[in-house]
């Protein structure tokens, strides 16, 4: 799956900004196969999120990245938001192994934790009023041609705990 991302996010044949966004928010949501994790879960809302692509209709591609319309959402990678500023950055996603990515038992070499690091840093200061970090213990690998879907346990990423440890006051 991450091949087919990164082709769709990287594609050399790039929509214009006049294009509808419509037509890249259906092919992403293909590509992360949205529609059946949505109907995986036992959150209704989560099954509801067909409907953000019918509200995407009028969005342009200019307006989807640049996140200046009030109410709506600008998707974006953590190297793309360099240079950026949002009101509001939500960063899910960050459990070990994801962010750093690496595979279990063979932890990421001290270049890529730095790398990580870095684009970890630039996510996070892109946000003007508030950040919203999303970790957690667990997460899913999706069902390839060798393996079924599974759960990978795991822990929140090690840059979650970097930033509560600066921000929180120690006790004693």
């Amino acid at each position: 799956m991450s091949r087919r991302l990164a082709a769709l996010l990287d594609a050399p044949h790039r929509e214009t900004p006049a294009h509808p966004a419509s037509t890249f928010l259906t092919a992403l949501w293909n590509t992360l196969k949205v529609p059946e994790l949505a109907q995986d879960s036992p959150d209704q809302r989560d099954r509801d999120t067909a409907r953000v692509l019918e509200d995407a209709d009028d969005l342009t591609m200019a307006e989807l990245a640049g996140g200046q319309i009030p109410g709506h959402i600008a998707l974006t990678t953590y190297h793309s938001a360099k240079g950026r500023e949002f009101g509001i950055v939500i960063l899910p996603g960050l459990i070990e192994g994801l962010l750093p990515r690496h595979y279990p038992g063979k932890p990421p070499t001290a270049e890529e934790v730095a790398e990580a690091r870095r684009a970890f840093y630039v996510a996070v200061t892109r946000a003007r009023d508030e950040a919203v970090l999303l970790g957690g213990d667990r997460y899913t690998i999706p069902a390839n041609q060798w393996y079924p879907r599974r759960q990978r346990d795991s822990k929140r990423s090690r840059f979650v705990d970097e930033i509560e440890a600066q921000i929180m006051p120690s006790p004693g």
